[in-house]
């Protein structure tokens, strides 16, 4: 049976952002493993993720999100920002977990992809 998780932050949307990536390499590395759903300050950046499954309150393992470590150790490795929340995230869940993706991403609503060309 799939781990039910709700990852909360009320970080900055940039930070939430970053909390995408998290998402998506931990769908990637464990497929079927986890059902997952956001309580940010920015929900907007994950309303048409595919990944990411709505759950009512107690319904999943509430985690606690941030990157601190990754913060404290960016004066002294070359280390991407991306990486923060998914050591964060492993380290929670007690497996490894490294980026799959290079950029956060964010998924949009047919609508919204045809607002420009």
């Amino acid at each position: 049976m799939a781990r039910h998780l709700i990852l909360r932050t009320m970080l900055s949307p940039g930070d939430v952002c970053t909390l995408t990536a998290a998402v998506e390499s931990l769908h990637a590395t464990y497929p079927g493993r986890y059902v997952t759903d956001v309580r940010t300050s920015c929900d907007a950046l994950f309303e048409h993720n595919p990944l990411v499954t709505k759950l009512a309150d107690g319904e999943g393992e509430v985690l606690e999100m941030h990157y601190t470590e990754s913060v404290n150790r960016s004066d002294d490795l070359p280390d991407p920002f991306l990486r923060g929340y998914c050591r964060n995230l492993g380290r929670q869940l007690g497996v490894p977990l490294e980026p799959t993706t290079n950029r956060p991403p964010l998924y949009l609503s047919p609508d919204e992809r045809n607002w420009m060309s």
